[in-house]
């Protein structure tokens, strides 16, 4: 018996022919020739058991040059953006570059080493002129109503600022020796003077005058006894010549 062999179209076309006759494949097919392809290339890895075969590693495909280019594009834009710039670095790491993003900028926008070495500006270089002011050996300085009228500051602890206990004073820290007394009409002042900063700064504060009283009456001199005896006789002279005329 002879048998005749026959082909039988399939009724569902292949791709390549439905790729053929459209000219150029769209991207539904492209994407089903790509599942087809790996479908048919996969290999499964008892190993990794869980991981869907075609995202296991040894199934990937490299990426191509325009993939690459995509990539680095995402990742650039991902890396500039502050909500995911930490994303993938180590605890300690972010932690610390948070850190520096949150740490608020100085005034004068220097490092803090540097403006130590600068010396001080702002309103605490203004206090400090005004407390160094001297006229020839007259010391002026500056009391606590003109500092408060330039700094727009009410209540504040001058004498603390100036210098304390815990060496965090303007004198201090810039190298000025303090000395606190007290002006004509009562008030305190801050006298301030530069040294070259190689000791201490020294505070000094000096007593307040002894007041003297303006209407104070002068004590009373005390008498001779020669002159107490003749002003008793003159008080009593009147008297005996009213009794001799009485008589």
């Amino acid at each position: 018996m002879n048998v005749i062999k026959t082909h039988i179209p399939s009724s569902k076309p292949s791709l390549a022919a439905m790729a053929a006759k459209i000219g150029a494949p769209s991207s539904s097919i492209m994407k089903e020739a790509a599942a087809e392809t790996s479908k048919s290339e996969v290999v499964a890895d008892p190993k990794k058991e869980g991981i869907p075969v075609e995202l296991q590693v040894q199934n990937r495909k490299p990426l191509t040059p325009a993939q690459e280019k995509a990539l680095a594009a995402a990742s650039a834009k991902a890396k500039s953006n502050p909500a995911t710039a930490t994303r993938g670095t180590p605890p300690s790491q972010a932690k610390a570059q948070a850190k520096a993003k949150s740490a608020k900028p100085t005034k004068s926008g220097k490092p803090r080493a540097d403006r130590k070495a600068s010396g001080p500006s702002g309103l605490v270089a203004d206090c400090l002129k005004l407390a160094a002011r001297s006229r020839g050996d007259r010391r002026l300085g500056v009391d606590a109503t003109e500092l408060n009228e330039t700094t727009k500051w009410t209540g504040a602890p001058w004498k603390w600022l100036f210098h304390n206990p815990k060496n965090t004073g303007w004198c201090q820290r810039w190298g000025y020796d303090l000395t606190v007394f007290t002006g004509a009409d009562g008030e305190k002042r801050y006298f301030v003077e530069k040294f070259d900063g190689s000791r201490a700064a020294n505070v000094k504060v000096e007593a307040a005058p002894a007041k003297v009283k303006a209407d104070a009456k002068p004590a009373p001199k005390a008498k001779s006894a020669g002159k107490a005896k003749a002003a008793r006789k003159s008080k009593k002279a009147p008297k005996a010549r009213a009794k001799k005329k009485a008589a």
